[in-house]
């Protein structure tokens, strides 16, 4: 699993990895992430503990494992001109590839274990970032919600999105979200 910060990608085991079994572990479809930031990240800090600097080569297949097209647009503006591994020729091709896939072979699915958010949210959560998510209950009603409407969730579910928005619009006014 790869949570940000709090994961095994910042220990030293994960650092030490050699590029082939790193490589394996990205292409795996079991890999878990709460976001694809968090597999850049370590990404970057498996290149940056290594004794010798990974050279471009090496350093595609795992860059092209990020499944960029997800990425927030403050990320992707960040590390395009801030990123020192990804300046020149090596980001123009992992950013090129990202963009081919996500045009040209359909929506980029996101891996398991992706949590857009894990509190309460104002004004902020589109619903047509939910396209992964199952709808389980999606009709108006005129109540708060209770805990008797969340009863007939199915028990298989993992997370449980509660959120209210006015009908023309595709943002969610207030929205929660939990284990």
């Amino acid at each position: 699993a790869i949570e940000g910060g709090t994961s095994a990608t910042t220990q030293r085991s994960f650092t030490a990895l050699p590029h082939a079994r790193l490589l394996e572990l990205l292409a795996d479809a079991r890999l878990t992430a709460t976001k694809e930031e968090a597999v850049h990240d370590a990404i970057v800090r498996w290149a940056q503990a290594q004794s010798e600097s990974p050279t471009d080569e090496a350093l595609l297949p795992l860059f092209a494992a990020v499944r960029y097209p997800l990425v927030s647009r403050e990320f992707f503006e960040k590390l395009s001109t801030q990123e020192p591994l990804l300046q020149g020729a090596l980001g123009a091709k992992v950013f090129s590839t990202a963009f081919l896939a996500g045009i040209f072979e359909g929506r980029v699915s996101r891996r398991l274990g992706f949590v857009p958010f894990s509190g309460i949210l104002l004004n902020s959560f589109k619903v047509s970032d939910l396209a992964n998510w199952t709808a389980h209950h999606v009709r108006g009603y005129d109540h708060e919600t209770r805990a008797s409407d969340l009863d007939s969730i199915p028990s298989s579910a993992t997370w449980v999105l509660v959120g209210a928005r006015y009908k023309t619009q595709d943002v969610l006014k207030l929205c929660a979200v939990g284990k």
